[in-house]
């Protein structure tokens, strides 16, 4: 009987069955000082087995090596995300929301890949797969929504290649698609009359009218405290926002430097904050000891500062029982802007009371200026005419 071939073999290179493997020891990741040994196996030859370890030692040697990992993006993305943020110093409110898109939207189409699978190609496919069709109603994405999840994606597969989980960064060669840009919505008169009547009969009547009569942004009416209502000069001075999350207040900085901004009242919108203010004295009073004494101007019944959960509840019962249709709370602000504009207020005016510039006032609401805008053409027409 002929005796069985003997296989070629090579220093540490190892036969398992019908294919070959190695070992290689590489840094623990964990502790940089310390070494640990990791079996690369499935090889079909010795000599290809041998290369490759020839090629992974060459990669340590240069600093390019990476250790293999399974892991998907579900498993990793969560915490690189929460890491992100904290060891950034950002907003727990934009963390939030860049971990409710990454639940939305990555987790329940891609969350299952491997991270090491991930490549240009398919991050791009599934980036414009999305924009078309990621919406609930699988309709359009908009142009926002589209680029949060860019960011995603981008500060996941960055931390994977910090951490040698891969060993490029897929995200390195994609373009972010450009998604279907949102046209801002402000509520029409007819409309806004049947809200406002309805939300007179509630005791949270003055935050709604201040929302309306400033442009103010959720966050920072808020955040407003007694101390930056000023009864002689009829002004709101508008320095932070807050945001509960968890049930934990974070107050920050507002959305930029221009957020910052003293914004005059008319005499009847602070004449209604004083009232309000004589209201919550009289809440304290019957509240005693279980009074939370923060001086927010907008509370609950014992001086908590109200949950913008709380806040959209309310309002969706508003709309509810005006039967006005679905307006989201954000459009307080735009009908205010729209207003201005509409009524001929200069755009850099607008911006300032806003706390939002100018060019972002122009290209927002381009639908407002447009009528402004022929105004301009009949009033020049009219010049050269009588010339």
């Amino acid at each position: 009987m002929a005796r069985p071939k003997k296989r070629k073999t090579f220093s540490g290179v190892q036969a398992r069955g019908n294919t070959f493997s190695y070992r290689l020891r590489v840094p623990d990741p964990e502790n940089p000082e310390k070494m640990k040994q990791i079996r690369y196996s499935g090889f079909p030859t010795a000599e290809e087995a041998d290369r490759d370890r020839s090629e992974k030692r060459l990669e340590l040697h240069k600093g390019t090596f990476h250790l293999p990992t399974n892991a998907t993006i579900a498993e990793f993305f969560p915490e690189c995300i929460d890491t992100h943020f904290l060891m950034n110093g950002k907003k727990q409110q934009s963390k939030d929301d860049y971990l409710s898109h990454l639940n939305a939207y990555i987790l329940p189409r891609i969350g299952s890949m491997a991270l090491k699978e991930c490549k240009s190609l398919n991050m791009e496919k599934f980036l414009i797969e999305l924009q078309k069709t990621g919406s609930r109603k699988g309709l359009p994405l908009s142009a926002s929504t589209i680029e949060k999840v860019g960011i995603v994606l981008k500060i996941g597969f960055k931390q994977a290649f910090k951490h040698n989980l891969i060993s490029s960064n897929p995200m390195d060669n994609v373009r972010i698609p450009k998604g279907q840009e949102k046209r801002v919505e402000h509520i029409l008169d007819e409309d806004l009359l049947k809200i406002r009547q309805k939300w007179q009969e509630l005791p949270l009547a003055p935050l709604f009218e201040l929302a309306l009569n400033t442009g103010a942004r959720r966050g920072e009416i808020l955040a407003l405290r007694w101390s930056d209502f000023d009864t002689k000069t009829n002004t709101i001075s508008i320095s932070k926002t807050s945001y509960l999350s968890n049930g934990v207040l974070y107050e920050n900085s507002p959305k930029s430097e221009r957020s910052v901004r003293e914004i005059e009242i008319t005499q009847s919108q602070s004449q209604s904050l004083r009232t309000h203010s004589v209201r919550q004295a009289e809440q304290r009073l019957q509240s005693g000891s279980y009074w939370k004494n923060n001086d927010f101007i907008f509370t609950n019944e014992i001086g908590e500062p109200l949950k913008s959960a709380y806040l959209y509840h309310v309002w969706r019962k508003v709309l509810t029982a005006s039967n006005a249709g679905h307006h989201h709370f954000h459009a307080i602000r735009h009908t205010h802007i729209t207003s201005l504009l509409q009524a001929g207020v200069p755009a850099y005016v607008v911006a300032r009371r806003a706390g939002d510039t100018v060019g972002t006032i122009l290209n927002t609401y381009a639908h407002a200026v447009k009528q402004d805008d022929s105004h301009c053409a009949e009033v020049f027409e009219g010049k050269m005419v009588a010339l």
